[in-house]
């Protein structure tokens, strides 16, 4: 896999951070999974040829990354808590989904989708908890203490 492909990707992300505060939110927050089915469905489309092309896959990212600011925020208790869930958990879901779908449609060989499309979502949604209660958590806890203490300098004589 060619890491650097996926820079503009996250180029994307931060561009989106860096405007969060300059864009005036005017749409409303149900057309947003609307707009991300949509974003996805035409992604999809391009690439019926064969191998994804990087070029559009950034420039869906870029269109993605340049739209979220522009949606109102959610005020719906429910989806908020499941967004927080899914924030909190993502980093795991992220480094997990591609693993998962190799262990079941590769080592596994499943051949009932609508099973293994249920146990891939089972299983990155376990393990990604899992992982961060485990792994994350605690080396969060653990950069938090190594940061927040005092910075001792080294005293150097002078020489004369």
């Amino acid at each position: 896999m060619n890491m650097a492909a996926y820079v503009p990707c996250f180029i994307c992300g931060v561009l989106c951070y860096s405007l969060r505060n300059r864009v005036r939110q005017v749409v409303p927050p149900f057309l947003w999974p609307i707009f991300v089915l949509a974003l996805i469905s035409a992604y999809c489309l391009t690439n019926l040829r064969g191998e994804p092309n990087f070029w559009i896959g950034w420039l869906y990212c870029l269109l993605l990354g340049l739209a979220i600011n522009f949606f109102h925020d959610s005020r719906s208790k429910p989806i908020k808590v499941a967004a927080e869930k899914v924030a909190l958990y993502s980093y795991g879901m992220y480094l997990l989904h591609v693993p998962v779908l190799y262990l079941l449609f590769v080592v596994l060989g499943m051949q009932n989708r609508p099973l293994a499309v249920a146990m891939f979502f089972t299983l990155t949604a376990i393990g990604s908890i899992v992982t961060y209660h485990f792994i994350e958590a605690p080396l969060i806890e653990v950069g938090r203490r190594v940061s927040s203490r005092p910075v001792q300098t080294l005293a150097i004589p002078s020489i004369r």
